[in-house]
């Protein structure tokens, strides 16, 4: 497990192939998640949870665009806030990725 606090308002957890982003994922944010250990992992990342992010910008998508492009197939997003949900949306970036509770929403139906 790696655990990076790049600020006492950010969060990285990394538990094999699932990242845990929680807090602010910004520019300085994911500076600072990119030179303490993300840009070295071994394993690819295939799912990130989003549940905790209270604040996310362009940063915290470049960093999401960054991890499916070391796995080359799409990365699970969990709970991806809304916010965010719009950026993925606004860049024609959703082919990109996977939103595992929106198939579990439309199954329900």
């Amino acid at each position: 497990m790696l655990v990076v606090n790049p600020s006492k308002e950010t969060t990285a957890i990394v538990e094999g192939e699932l990242l845990k982003l929680s807090g602010i994922i910004d520019m300085d944010s994911v500076a600072s998640l990119y030179k303490n250990g993300i840009k070295a992992l071994e394993q690819p990342i295939t799912k990130v949870d989003c549940q905790a992010i209270t604040s996310g910008d362009s940063a915290c998508l470049a960093l999401l665009l960054f991890l499916q492009s070391k796995l080359g197939s799409p990365v699970a997003l969990i709970r991806l806030p809304a916010s965010l949900k719009v950026l993925v949306d606004l860049y024609c970036l959703s082919d990109l990725f996977t939103f595992p509770e929106d198939s579990e929403i439309s199954a329900a139906h």
